[in-house]
């Protein structure tokens, strides 16, 4: 079995007006369907070996998961060994040491079945079957395979690689609801439990000989993360980290994993500062409990922390700017850094390196038209070598094209703006447009592939992704001049944005819709009420529809513990529903439901726990009473994240396309 290893693409650029545009020319062609961006990464996960000499590939072909390991110190990569499995899926691969790899898989929890199934069955799809995660080790060339901790299923998270012992790794996993670390011996796949966490644990990081330094437990209603040191056998709180986003939200996970180590045990987190607004590093003193900033921009967030991975140091960090970049602290990695990024001045690079001197490592660029390229990089010199696309339909040359623009706002006020522009743009007429304002709405857009974007842009319709005042990424005073500005100053921003782009000539007065998740629903929904005669449809996905109703909601679900920090939250960034409810009342979509008259489509999801499901299905009710051009899709059990199954991205995507097309055409 074969890889299939096509040539990078060559960026080039191109002018538009005021607009800064990234990425390849406007001479794109594009046919793609629903299901091209349905289908499964091609090119799942690739590592290489701490020593440079061998590549563990990941890859989907015919309906089969496949491993490879690819010898790097001959010619041609010549492959030493080979797994594959239409039912038994690995997804990640690592390597414990020079010779001996780690593979997590997936497994049905009904193995025969399902082989059984797939064997009959062309239009077999995993994907709905419930699987478990399991960890097995090997040699390099496939050979000794164990199964590391046999006693338990939904074991695969690494937690360290204790580095001085080539014998065992540290692995954790939920038990009863905890979690817990166990010493796993990668030879023969026997565990030793170590320590376990608390009820909120999703984090414990220890030395390098094993030994339990810090605890982290994150309280979700709160979105914030309690922090505890080890000390005399026992675990003593000594901060707690507060972030903006929800757990759902992209930045989120990048806040939850961004804890590690320095020197002398200290703790290294981001935080947000109190004075600027933007996320900086702060490092906690063990011994002292003394905290101080170790890096921060004027500018913007950082975005990441890198980490020794074999160790779980800190010897880094990433901004993301213009484009997702890296930041390390000695200056020897930052000088092979900017070689490397010299290749791909462009892109954003994720860098994937055992050790911080290992001579190769695998690097994924990726943008706005561009969900992944791999490639392997030689530090020593300096050469690209390609690998191929994540996925082989969406690349940069079916994709839609992106630009930014900043606009000037009707009280001064610039507003940046992420653009798609469709394939086989044409900039010498309008074309309809699809305002995508995000979600949060404290939160943002950043230069970074937007599957549900591409997939409007690539429709036909150019996309605008305004990040409106309120938006995180641009400093305190921008992001409080939000607050208490649900349907007001927040949804003028957006509406500037639109008018922009008519004044400019590009988008089509009459075929402009708006379309969002969370906030971004709501948005979408005022928006029909706010300017009537600006969008002749909207779509809302899960979208708040009333504000009281969302504050008290939200105050139900917190803990008593939590509850004044959130109530205090809430009414400093939507509003108090005592002393503005006038204003919070004034907008909310559902009081105001006889004002809208383009045709809305609401799509939410039952088991939605941060906007409830009540908030679409009372506002559906109301505008069928009212008798309005209204449409909905329930869907079933899908939670907040509602592109999280497979099912309902492809129904979304399909309704969405044609209820666009019905409007826009």
């Amino acid at each position: 079995m074969k890889i299939q290893v096509s040539s990078f693409l060559i960026l080039i650029f191109f002018s538009l007006c005021s607009f800064t545009c990234f990425g390849s020319s406007n001479s794109k062609t594009s046919n793609l369907s629903v299901n091209d961006f349905l289908e499964p990464s091609q090119l799942v996960d690739a590592e290489v070996s701490p020593n440079g000499h061998y590549l563990a590939l990941i890859f989907n072909k015919n309906n089969t998961r496949a491993l490879l390991i690819k010898d790097l110190t001959k010619s041609n990569w010549p492959t030493v060994g080979q797994l594959s499995d239409k039912v038994i899926r690995p997804y990640s691969v690592k390597w414990g040491n020079n010779k001996r790899l780690i593979v997590n898989l997936s497994v049905p929890y009904d193995p025969e079945d399902t082989l059984e199934e797939a064997e009959e069955n062309t239009d077999f799809d995993i994907t709905k079957h419930r699987t478990f995660s399991k960890s097995i080790a090997m040699d390099f060339d496939t050979t000794n395979i164990t199964v590391l901790h046999d006693k338990h299923r939904h074991i695969s998270r690494i937690a360290h690689y204790l580095p001085n012992d080539s014998e065992h790794i540290l692995m954790s996993y939920y038990r009863r609801g905890r979690m817990h670390i166990d010493k796993v011996n990668i030879l023969n796949g026997e565990a030793l439990h170590i320590t376990k966490g608390a009820r909120r644990t999703f984090n414990i990081l220890v030395d390098s000989e094993g030994n339990p330094l810090y605890r982290l437990d994150y309280l979700p209603v709160a979105h914030a993360v309690e922090v505890y040191s080890y000390i005399k056998g026992d675990w003593e709180e000594i901060d707690q980290v507060d972030f903006d986003e929800k757990v759902e939200d992209a930045l989120s996970f990048e806040n939850l994993h961004s804890f590690g180590l320095g020197a002398n045990a200290s703790l290294i987190y981001k935080q947000k500062n109190s004075s600027t607004g933007y996320v900086e590093i702060i490092k906690i003193d063990r011994k002292t409990k003394n905290k101080s900033v170790i890096a921060s921009h004027d500018d913007m967030d950082i975005f990441g922390l890198i980490r020794d991975h074999q160790t779980n140091d800190v010897i880094g960090y990433t901004t993301l700017g213009k484009n997702l970049r890296s930041h390390y602290f000695d200056s020897d990695l930052q000088a092979q850094y900017n070689k490397l990024i010299a290749h791909l001045p462009n892109e954003n690079i994720s860098l994937y390196r055992p050790t911080p001197t290992s001579p190769k490592a695998v690097v994924i660029s990726s943008g706005r038209d561009n969900p992944g390229y791999y490639d392997i990089y030689d530090f020593k010199k300096n050469t690209l070598t390609p690998l191929g696309h994540r996925y082989e339909k969406l690349t940069p040359q079916t994709l839609a094209l992106p630009a930014k623009v900043n606009i000037k706002s009707r009280d001064g006020v610039f507003i940046e703006n992420y653009i798609l522009f469709p394939p086989q743009y044409d900039k010498s007429k309008p074309y309809p447009m699809i305002a995508l304002p995000h979600g949060g709405p404290q939160s943002r857009d950043y230069y970074n592939y937007d599957q549900f974007a591409q997939f409007l842009a690539t429709r036909g319709y150019i996309v605008l992704q305004p990040n409106f005042r309120g938006s995180t990424g641009y400093g305190k005073n921008f992001e409080e001049a939000g607050y208490k500005q649900w349907g007001m100053l927040m949804q003028n921003d957006i509406t500037d944005s639109v008018q922009f782009m008519i004044k400019q000539g590009i988008a089509d007065p009459k075929r402009i819709c708006i379309v969002g998740a969370s906030y971004g629903g709501y948005a979408a929904i005022m928006g029909t009420i706010k300017t009537p005669n600006l969008f002749r449809c909207a779509v809302s996905l899960n979208g708040v529809t009333h504000l009281r109703k969302q504050i008290k909601h939200d105050l139900v679900n917190a803990s008593l513990r939590y509850r004044k920090k959130i109530r205090e939250s809430l009414y400093k960034t939507i509003g108090d529903p005592s002393s503005d409810s006038e204003i919070l009342d004034e907008n909310s979509p559902l009081i105001h439901s006889e004002k809208i008259s383009a045709p809305l489509f609401l799509i939410a999801g039952t088991a939605d726990e941060v906007v409830p499901y009540s908030q679409t299905r009372e506002l559906h009710k109301k505008l069928i009473a009212l008798k309005k051009p209204v449409k909905l899709l329930k869907l079933k059990n899908t939670p907040h994240n509602i592109f999280y199954y497979k099912e309902d991205r492809e129904s979304i995507y399909s309704e969405v396309e044609q209820f666009l097309a019905k409007h826009l055409e």
